[in-house]
């Protein structure tokens, strides 16, 4: 036998152990530098790319071009009588931001129908203006003032949309008329219209000024 050979097989034989751990330290320093390698190149790590402008399209065809460059897409959709079935309202990330590759773009859409709102509380018994505020708050524009003769001045006894009374439980499109019956008391209401500029300013304290 060779002696190189018979030395050779001398040292393997005494540093077994350590060669085959440093073969294994190799082995797994290069399975982790491919995995890198791999990773990058399937998650396009670093590479950032614009986002387009889809607002005013069609949410089919926004879709479409995002998708076309592999951003994930969400809808979430409103009631806009003004704009179109489908049409996108609104996107975020907002039109030439720079993202990352592979970001999600949230797309607002236009719905087909208005959005209905449950009634958790009532509306009576308040004044005229806390009703329109809370409704409006809830959506509603399409708010009527029915004004008659009570005890009180400005109170709400009566909500209804389509004749019919709204309470706790209802369930209306935020397009339908709201009608408040509110009361007013005559005797604390001052009728000024009549009256000079003198006396209407004698009457209120000099807190109105009437050109």
């Amino acid at each position: 036998m060779n002696k190189n050979n018979t030395s050779s097989k001398s040292f393997y034989d005494k540093h077994q152990v350590w060669i085959h751990a440093v073969l294994i330290l190799i082995a797994s320093g290069a399975v982790c530098w491919l995995s890198v390698l791999f990773m990058d190149f399937w998650t396009h790590h670093g590479k950032t790319v614009v986002i387009p402008n889809v607002v005013g399209m069609d949410y089919i065809e926004a879709s479409n071009l995002l998708e076309a460059d592999d951003f994930d897409v969400e809808i979430d959709s409103v009631y806009d009588k003004e704009a179109k079935y489908g049409q996108v309202l609104a996107q975020s990330p907002n039109q030439n931001e720079v993202v990352k590759y592979g970001r999600t773009v949230y797309l607002k859409i236009n719905s087909t129908h208005p959005e209905v709102v449950e009634f958790t509380e009532e509306f009576l018994h308040i004044s005229s203006m806390h009703a329109r505020n809370m409704l409006e708050a809830l959506g509603f524009s399409n708010i009527k003032i029915k004004e008659i003769i009570g005890n009180n001045d400005d109170e709400v006894i009566e909500v209804k949309s389509n004749g019919s009374p709204v309470g706790i439980g209802t369930r209306l499109p935020v397009t339908a008329e709201i009608v408040l019956t509110v009361t007013y008391a005559p005797n604390e209401r001052l009728y000024i219209d009549t009256l000079s500029v003198d006396c209407a300013n004698m009457l209120l304290g000099d807190t109105l000024t009437i050109d």
